[in-house]
């Protein structure tokens, strides 16, 4: 079969996923495909014999940089006397490159200090915490009506899943980095490959499982919200209140879980005539009472009366909660309306 002159390949491996790096590059190696250069997107060029890459851990001693230079040079010139090139480096993990296959007699060290232990227990503290107030905020802050679309609920469930990721990524960073380190010294890494496989897999499939409910869902909530007219659904209108008026209308409609259909419609009146109007068809009566409470816990002066909240400021009546079953509608006026112009809302909606 006919090889590739060219392969791209993403080189993103922990140290103590040094195996399967290691397992990877022998691949490529017997197969001839050389890279000097190791990056997340790594190219790799295919060659006419084999190539060997060697992968060893080192930590680099010393206060000043040169002096840290210098303990790395220590490291490079065992591989550069047997005509290996370093490729690559990352958290005390080293590749190096060449055209034979050597055994360099070189004992690693610990490759974590006490200020890189304790950012891997930072970081994995500060996962958890951070997704334990972000999940916390989320119950605490997010309103049903923010969650009108399909798509939106899928990008908040995508938010939950990323902190899932942190807190899974930055707890087997921390175990595992201190398991390998521990191990070094006595050169006999007990780390289970199978295991290691096993994390990663379900990393991918977590970081797939994120991208697609946040970009779907944002994708999904785009296109979801389309605008309607009269004839599609019938809503309220300044005409309908006897405020004759040009107007500008802006409506949209969205489908979702909490509320299968949801119809807002905007009027503005030249003469600042300005009518809001929300209508929820909720799945449950449950949502629709928690929407009612939701609404009427940010004001001070309401009183509910057949099914209908009347929201006052001012004396002056200014918003309407109309309850019909399982549906509410949201009626907002920009405007001191008459008893008459409140009743014929009402009616409109029950």
């Amino acid at each position: 079969m006919t090889q590739l002159k060219y392969q791209l390949h993403i080189i993103n491996y922990k140290p103590y996923e040094y195996q399967l790096l290691q397992d990877k590059l022998n691949k490529l190696g017997n197969e001839g495909y050389y890279c000097d250069d190791l990056s997340f997107l790594s190219l790799f060029k295919k060659t006419d014999k084999k190539v060997y890459y060697k992968i060893d851990f080192f930590s680099m001693t010393g206060k000043t940089r040169n002096e840290k230079m210098n303990s790395r040079q220590e490291l490079f010139d065992k591989y550069l006397d047997e005509n290996y090139q370093p490729a690559y480096a990352k958290k005390g993990m080293y590749v190096f490159i060449g055209d034979h296959p050597i055994d360099i007699n070189h004992m690693p060290k610990p490759i974590l200090n006490k200020s890189k232990k304790t950012r891997y227990e930072g970081l994995f503290t500060a996962a958890l915490l951070g997704s334990v107030l972000f999940v916390y905020f989320l119950s605490v802050n997010l309103r049903i009506n923010a969650l009108l679309s399909y798509g939106i609920v899928f990008f908040y469930l995508g938010l939950i899943v990323l902190c899932i990721i942190f807190m899974f990524r930055t707890y087997f960073n921390k175990e595992y980095m201190k398991k390998l380190d521990e191990q070094l010294p006595n050169d006999q890494i007990d780390i289970p490959n199978d295991r290691i496989k096993t994390l990663r897999r379900i990393y991918l499939m977590l970081v797939i499982i994120c991208a697609l409910f946040i970009g779907g869902g944002l994708l999904e909530d785009f296109t979801n919200g389309k605008s309607f007219n009269q004839q599609q659904h019938q809503f309220l209108t300044l005409s309908n209140l006897n405020i004759d008026s040009t107007s500008e209308l802006t409506t949209q409609s969205y489908c979702g879980f909490i509320a299968k259909n949801s119809y807002i419609s905007l009027e503005v009146a030249d003469d600042d005539y300005i009518l809001y109007i929300k209508e929820y068809h909720f799945n449950s009566n449950s949502f629709a009472e928690e929407y009612i409470y939701e609404v009427t816990s940010d004001v001070e002066d309401y009183q509910t009366q057949d099914n209908v909240t009347y929201v006052y400021e001012d004396n002056i009546i200014t918003l309407l909660l109309i309850k019909n079953d399982n549906t509410v509608t949201y009626v907002s006026f920009g405007f001191e309306p008459t008893e008459q112009q409140i009743a014929t809302a009402i009616a409109f909606y029950k």
